[in-house]
Formats: C-alpha cells, sequence, structure tokens
C-alpha cells in the first residue's frame, strides 16, 4: 500500500500531528499498537505544568481534534471547564487527547492501523515501512511520533546500590500519586530518607509526592544547578519554560525551599 503520509505513534505528538496534516488537506496512515495517547495515559494524577487556557487553545487550533463539542459532551470534569489561568491534573488532557484521537480515527482521510513499524528504510522514492501485523506500507513522507521513555539508571551501579541497602525506586510509580499509593511505596518509605536525582519538574513532584504521601523524614534533591528554576512568565514567551517547575508543583516547591 502506498500512502503520503505515514505517522507512526499515536501518543500527544502523534494526535496533534495528524490533526495538523488534516488541516493542510493530507491523506494520512496512522500506525500505533494500541491508541491510547501513548505513555501519557500512566500519569494521569501528576499535576500539568502547563495552563489550562494554553492547553485548551492548542486543542481549539485543530478542529479535526473536535474539541469544543466532545469536551461539551462529557459529564464528569473536563478541561474547558477549568480555571483558565490554574493547572489541573493531566488526566483531564488525557481525556481530550482521547477524544481527539477517536475523531481523527474516524475521519475518512485517515487510515488507522493497529500494529508496529519494525523497520524503515528511505530510498529516491520515499519510504518503505515493514511493520507488523500489516505488512509493507509505502510512503512519501514519514512523521516518527514516538515519544521517550525514562532512562534507567545502568544495571551495574543499580547493583551497587543494592549491595549497600539503597533501592533504586521506578520513576512512573514515585512521580504519579495514584501509583505511589497503589504500589504501598508510600507506606514502605515512611520516616525514611529519599535521594532523588534531577531537580526539573519530575525531580520534585517526586520529592513532593514522597513528603505529601509517605511522610519521609528527608529529601534530598540532587540537580545539575545550584538552584531550583522556576518557569517566568514574560509577555511574549516564558523564561525556563522547558525546565523551570510550574504549577502545583512550584507553589509546592518554593514553600518548602523556604523552610
Amino acid at each position: 500500500m502506498r500512502t503520503d503520509w505515514l505517522v507512526v505513534g499515536a501518543g500527544p505528538c502523534g494526535i496533534f500531528a495528524v490533526a495538523s496534516l488534516l488541516r493542510r488537506g493530507a491523506k494520512v496512515t496512522w500506525i500505533d499498537p494500541s491508541f491510547s495517547t501513548g505513555r501519557l495515559s500512566r500519569y494521569g494524577s501528576v499535576p500539568a505544568n502547563t495552563r489550562n487556557d494554553r492547553l485548551c487553545r492548542a486543542f481549539q487550533s485543530l478542529p479535526h481534534l473536535q474539541f469544543a463539542p466532545r469536551q461539551a459532551s462529557r459529564a464528569g470534569p473536563s478541561l474547558a471547564r477549568t480555571d483558565p489561568g490554574s493547572t489541573a491534573s493531566l488526566q483531564l488532557s488525557i481525556d481530550a487527547l482521547r477524544d481527539g484521537s477517536e475523531a481523527l480515527q474516524s475521519h475518512e482521510a485517515v487510515r488507522a492501523v493497529q500494529g508496529s513499524v519494525h523497520l524503515l528504510t528511505g530510498d529516491g522514492d520515499g519510504w518503505r515501512a515493514e511493520t507488523c501485523p500489516s505488512g509493507e506500507l509505502r510512503s512519501r513522507n514519514v512523521l516518527l511520533c514516538t515519544g521517550a521513555a525514562p532512562r534507567l539508571p545502568s544495571p551495574a551501579l543499580t547493583a551497587r546500590l543494592a549491595a549497600a541497602g539503597i533501592p533504586v525506586l521506578d520513576h512512573d510509580t514515585v512521580v504519579t500519586p495514584a501509583a505511589f499509593e497503589a504500589d504501598g511505596l508510600a507506606r514502605r518509605l515512611r520516616g525514611s530518607r529519599l535521594a532523588v536525582v534531577g531537580g526539573s519538574h519530575s525531580g520534585l513532584l517526586a520529592a513532593r509526592n514522597a513528603v505529601r504521601l509517605a511522610g519521609c523524614e528527608r529529601v534530598d534533591v540532587y540537580g545539575r544547578g545550584a538552584a531550583v528554576k522556576f518557569a517566568e512568565e514574560r509577555p511574549d514567551y516564558i523564561k525556563y519554560d522547558g525546565t523551570g517547575l510550574k504549577g502545583e508543583v512550584a507553589a509546592w516547591a518554593r514553600e518548602a525551599l523556604d523552610q
């Protein structure tokens, strides 16, 4: 089969990529193993670090996501009904992304394929993608929207720490309040001391969970810089937008660091 655009991945980036292509009149083949918003679906209880009004504007900028009508049809909490100047849990963004993904998959210009790409080769005539289970696809253009995953420490380092009686905790567990409690980690860490390597959003989120949910006796945060950075609102941009703390985590960090 041949297509003009092949989009690999149906997380947030893939969803917005397909919606952007449709706005330009493109026909798209879209492939993902599950079409369940990627890794983001694991972090529903995590507080967002982007203001609600900015998230809503992003969704509204692409009509094919059908943000307004689908938000209006939701019986429970929705991103469109939040305080524009505040932040909310990521679950509301996940819900909006799922709605948008469903709308895109049903669009006549989108062929949604449940599967994965295991080989991609290019030549003068475009790209050849070997997919499972659908076989070969040929496309003039390819967008890889495959996301990222937390980098694991080396087995050697993990073994050395374990030998010293220091367990290495899972990133997704310590940053996600719901997983933190469901896994029993809060109970196991109560009254203990925790070291967090990384002083950006995930690191301070882990520290907050350790203090609030587990009652850790002490949390030490080790970052590359001498001080924690906070995002700063400017007239035309956000200083430290990608590295500075925002929202609930920023508010907690300011209070905790003053103590």
